[in-house]
């Protein structure tokens, strides 16, 4: 008994002084770097031996056999800075459209539901609107308009050109019944009496004329005659000359104001087209705005689809009343989605990507699967909600899992590319705070090596310092290795 109460006081002083050892054996390695150490890992060719501890971890062969460990080589790379920041994902701004009505009136059919896929052009929705009926039935007279203008602006245009060859004819000296042979079935309206008239009188008066001339040349009509025949014959050609450009100036005049008023004519039809149109507004189908009355009901406005997409959204229903800008239903392609990130105040000097780049969207939702998106453009304005302005970035291949509002995380350029050491992500491994890497120092022999590590992308570690290219560092199991360090100390 007595020597039971002597012993202990001795073996709490042993475990005191156990402590203190172990405790100092632990300060020896985890001590902070010295300036000098440093400024020796700033020299890559010291790294290994400025970080590595004195001790080093061995396997047995049966342990290395229940092992996996494998090694990988530290390398020189080109590395890219990167920043990686949260947001959501939202539909494409471009595809992502509500059927809006422009008019007053009231809901008469609604043709498709939430869910439904729809095509571009396809009819979603049926309105009546007393104010487009009145402007469909004026439209229609100024159609009706038009079509008067226009024939008219034919027939006066054909008209000038017959008249105009009529006249060339006639100045040719053209046999009347070839005259008659040419234009027979033309249009030539009214002046095809009037010249032919005048054509007939200058030849005769010309015939006239050249007969009494041969008369006087024998005596047998007096010179008094013979000088009254040429004055007729000059009357006549003069007669024919005046009726032959007043028909020509006329034509001409008739057919210039048949196309102006077929022109003021269609300018008409097409300012009532644009009031329809504004009236209807651009969801409304364009073939029912020259619709005549037997087709459909006047007031009636269809409104079609924009897009390709799936109806997201159904706002009204049957029999409600409608006033211009009221929703009633909101089309989106849901295949084609944007990554919308926050770049926060402190990460705008950092970020040095530019539209057209490609950056990498993951998300939560689905682990392991990685998406590429190019940068369509980052925003000016701050969200005074969330303190942040938007990158937005276009998925370049969607995936049918993902739905717009789900968190996401992406990774952006952040400063330009640079040499670099590089090891495998999974060769690093936490003890107290510090990181580690197992170089490897023989067969199945492992020296653990303090490291900094700066970017992580990719399965790759930034090394800032602790290893040397060419090292070789276990990259699989680590923890293996791990664990054989802390029994080491413990049985220690």
């Amino acid at each position: 008994m007595k020597r039971s109460t002597m012993l202990a006081p001795l073996a709490l002083v042993a475990l005191i002084a156990a402590t203190v050892l172990w405790r100092q054996y632990q300060a020896t390695i985890h001590a902070p770097s010295s300036p000098a150490d440093k400024a020796a890992r700033d020299s890559e060719t010291s790294d290994s031996e400025a970080n590595a501890t004195d001790e080093t971890v061995v396997l047995t062969p049966g342990k290395a056999a229940r092992t996996d460990v494998k090694l990988e080589t530290v390398r020189r790379i080109e590395w890219r800075p990167r920043k990686n920041l949260s947001g959501r994902f939202t539909y494409d701004q471009d595809l992502h459209v509500a059927i809006k009505s422009a008019c007053d009136g009231v809901v008469a059919q609604l043709l498709v539901q939430p869910g439904d896929r729809v095509a571009k052009g396809q009819v979603l929705a049926v309105i009546r609107c007393p104010e487009v009926g009145g402007l469909r039935a004026e439209l229609q007279r100024a159609l009706a308009s038009q079509a008067i203008a226009d024939a008219q602006n034919s027939r006066d245009s054909d008209i000038a050109h017959g008249v105009e060859r009529l006249v060339s004819m006639i100045q040719d000296g053209s046999a009347p019944q070839q005259i008659d042979a040419t234009f027979r079935g033309a249009a030539l309206g009214a002046y095809r009496e009037g010249l032919m008239n005048a054509y007939s009188r200058a030849r005769l008066a010309e015939q006239l004329a050249e007969n009494s001339r041969r008369a006087a040349a024998t005596g047998a009509v007096a010179p008094s005659l013979q000088q009254q025949r040429e004055a007729e014959r000059d009357a006549a050609l003069a007669s024919l000359q005046s009726v032959c450009d007043q028909a020509n100036f006329d034509s001409q005049q008739a057919a210039r104001q048949a196309q102006a008023n077929a022109d003021d004519a269609a300018r008409k039809c097409e300012v009532v087209r644009q009031q329809l149109a504004s009236l209807m507004g651009p969801a409304a189908d364009p073939l029912m705005w020259e619709a005549s009355p037997g087709d459909m009901d006047l007031t009636e406005v269809r409104l079609a689809a924009p897009i390709d997409g799936t109806i997201e959204e159904r706002l009204l229903a049957a029999s409600e009343r409608v006033e211009p800008g009221d929703s009633l239903y909101v089309v989106a392609d849901a295949t084609r989605l944007w990554a919308v990130a926050d770049v926060r105040p402190g990460d705008w000097d950092a970020l040095q990507a530019e539209p057209g780049e490609h950056v990498e969207i993951t998300t939560p939702a689905l682990p392991g699967a990685s998406f590429d998106g190019q940068l369509l453009r980052i925003g000016r304005a701050v969200d005074p909600n969330t303190g942040a302005a938007s990158l937005i970035a276009a998925l370049i291949d969607s995936d049918a899992r993902l739905r717009p509002g789900l968190f996401l995380r992406m990774s952006v350029a952040a400063g330009p590319p640079r040499q670099t050491l590089v090891a495998p992500e999974s060769a690093i491994v936490m003890h107290e705070g510090r990181k580690f890497a197992f170089i490897a120092a023989g067969e199945l022999t492992f020296r653990p090596v303090v490291v900094e590590v700066g970017d992580v992308q990719h399965g790759q570690a930034e090394i800032l310092a602790g290893l040397t290219a060419g090292d070789s560092v276990a990259s699989s199991d680590v923890f293996a290795l791990k664990s054989e360090l802390l029994l080491a100390h413990e049985e220690e």
